[in-house]
């Protein structure tokens, strides 16, 4: 059933808003997680998930093997970080970013301090394309 009014409703949990319980509603989910992983491959059920980089070390992720179309992630480099913040493709995909950067192989990569993309895929062209960016990213193919 349609809410009707939110305003006095706590949406700033990890999962935000849940039609069954345990998934979000029209995808919706927001969180902001400072992370020291060195390595993780996303899934589709962390879409919505903002990551700030925060490790001492490189850190990397893959993005998730069967995404659908409006899957997104958030990524960006702590202002404190020196090393590398690196994310690629999956098998078949690309990522996108703005300036006509682009990889099918190999990283997308920042090691400057409050770089930020969003991430988001389009199932037709099999790519993540960036719908917003910020800083300085390169390609390490």
């Amino acid at each position: 059933s349609a809410i009707v009014s939110i305003g006095a409703l706590n949406i700033t949990g990890t999962y935000g808003l849940k039609g069954d319980g345990s998934t979000p509603l029209y995808n919706f989910r927001h969180s902001l997680a400072a992370t020291t992983l060195t390595s993780y491959t996303l899934t589709a059920g962390d879409s919505g998930v903002f990551y700030v980089a925060t490790s001492g070390s490189d850190q990397t992720f893959t993005m998730p093997a069967s995404p659908t179309s409006g899957t997104w992630y958030g990524f960006k480099v702590s202002a404190s970080k020196s090393s590398y913040l690196r994310f690629t493709a999956n098998t078949g995909q690309k990522i996108r970013l703005a300036g006509g950067l682009s990889a099918s192989a190999g990283y997308v990569r920042s090691n400057t301090g409050g770089s930020f993309v969003y991430l988001m895929y389009d199932s037709t062209d099999a790519e993540w394309v960036a719908w917003q960016q910020g800083g300085t990213w390169t390609i390490d193919s």
